[in-house]
Protein backbone atom coordinates (compact mmCIF):
# COMPACT_ATOMS: atom_id res chain seq x y z
CA UNK A 1 0.00 0.00 0.00
CA UNK A 2 2.63 2.34 1.18
CA UNK A 3 5.39 3.19 -1.30
CA UNK A 4 8.82 5.17 -1.14
CA UNK A 5 9.88 7.90 -3.32
CA UNK A 6 13.60 7.34 -4.45
CA UNK A 7 14.28 10.59 -3.59
CA UNK A 8 14.96 9.75 0.43
CA UNK A 9 12.69 8.48 2.67
CA UNK A 10 9.38 9.38 2.33
CA UNK A 11 6.30 7.29 2.32
CA UNK A 12 3.32 8.33 -0.59
CA UNK A 13 0.52 7.05 1.35
CA UNK A 14 -2.83 6.18 -1.02
CA UNK A 15 -5.36 7.70 1.21
CA UNK A 16 -2.88 11.00 1.74
CA UNK A 17 -1.89 11.15 -1.40
CA UNK A 18 -5.40 12.52 -2.94
CA UNK A 19 -4.22 15.55 -0.48
CA UNK A 20 -0.31 15.91 -1.59
CA UNK A 21 0.38 14.50 1.90
CA UNK A 22 3.59 12.67 2.09
CA UNK A 23 5.25 11.60 5.21
CA UNK A 24 8.25 11.31 6.56
CA UNK A 25 9.18 7.52 7.31
CA UNK A 26 9.77 8.80 11.00
CA UNK A 27 6.69 10.44 11.03
CA UNK A 28 4.82 7.17 9.65
CA UNK A 29 6.12 5.05 12.54
CA UNK A 30 5.50 8.19 14.67
CA UNK A 31 1.68 7.87 13.80
CA UNK A 32 1.55 4.17 13.56
CA UNK A 33 3.25 4.08 17.53
CA UNK A 34 0.20 6.25 18.66
CA UNK A 35 -2.55 4.60 17.31
CA UNK A 36 -0.95 1.49 19.03
CA UNK A 37 -0.51 2.74 21.82
CA UNK A 38 -4.14 4.31 22.10
CA UNK A 39 -5.00 1.03 21.07
CA UNK A 40 -2.96 -0.42 24.36
CA UNK A 41 -4.49 2.27 26.37
CA UNK A 42 -7.94 1.46 25.47
CA UNK A 43 -8.18 -1.90 26.03
CA UNK A 44 -6.18 -0.93 30.02
CA UNK A 45 -9.14 1.20 30.41
CA UNK A 46 -11.69 -1.66 29.31
CA UNK A 47 -9.84 -4.29 31.32
CA UNK A 48 -9.86 -1.53 34.44
CA UNK A 49 -13.59 -0.99 33.88
CA UNK A 50 -14.40 -4.35 33.70
CA UNK A 51 -12.55 -4.96 37.21
CA UNK A 52 -14.56 -1.68 38.66
CA UNK A 53 -17.70 -3.52 37.59
CA UNK A 54 -16.44 -7.15 39.03
CA UNK A 55 -15.72 -5.48 42.49
CA UNK A 56 -19.30 -3.70 42.15
CA UNK A 57 -21.27 -6.72 41.66
CA UNK A 58 -19.22 -8.36 44.48
CA UNK A 59 -19.63 -5.76 46.78
CA UNK A 60 -23.63 -5.59 45.78
CA UNK A 61 -23.72 -9.57 46.51
CA UNK A 62 -22.01 -9.40 49.78
CA UNK A 63 -24.73 -6.76 50.95
CA UNK A 64 -27.36 -8.79 49.58
CA UNK A 65 -26.14 -12.11 51.44
CA UNK A 66 -26.18 -9.65 54.98
CA UNK A 67 -30.17 -9.42 54.45
CA UNK A 68 -32.69 -11.15 56.48
CA UNK A 69 -35.30 -13.00 54.38
CA UNK A 70 -38.32 -10.57 55.32
CA UNK A 71 -35.82 -7.40 53.56
CA UNK A 72 -35.46 -9.95 50.56
CA UNK A 73 -39.14 -10.41 50.07
CA UNK A 74 -39.37 -6.95 50.32
CA UNK A 75 -36.97 -6.60 46.87
CA UNK A 76 -37.99 -9.36 45.49
CA UNK A 77 -35.58 -11.60 46.10
CA UNK A 78 -35.39 -14.88 47.73
CA UNK A 79 -32.36 -16.66 49.70
CA UNK A 80 -31.63 -18.96 47.56
CA UNK A 81 -31.25 -16.67 44.68
CA UNK A 82 -28.67 -14.95 46.55
CA UNK A 83 -26.94 -17.65 47.32
CA UNK A 84 -26.83 -18.97 43.89
CA UNK A 85 -25.92 -15.59 42.66
CA UNK A 86 -23.02 -15.80 45.52
CA UNK A 87 -21.75 -18.91 44.09
CA UNK A 88 -21.12 -17.68 40.52
CA UNK A 89 -17.71 -16.63 40.08
CA UNK A 90 -17.54 -12.36 39.74
CA UNK A 91 -16.11 -12.51 36.43
CA UNK A 92 -19.59 -14.56 34.94
CA UNK A 93 -21.86 -12.53 36.43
Amino acid sequence: MATTEAAGSALRLPWLAARGVILTLREALAAAGVCLYRAIAAGRMRGVAALARMYARQRQSYELQKLDDRMLKDIGLSRTEVQSDRRRPVWMQ
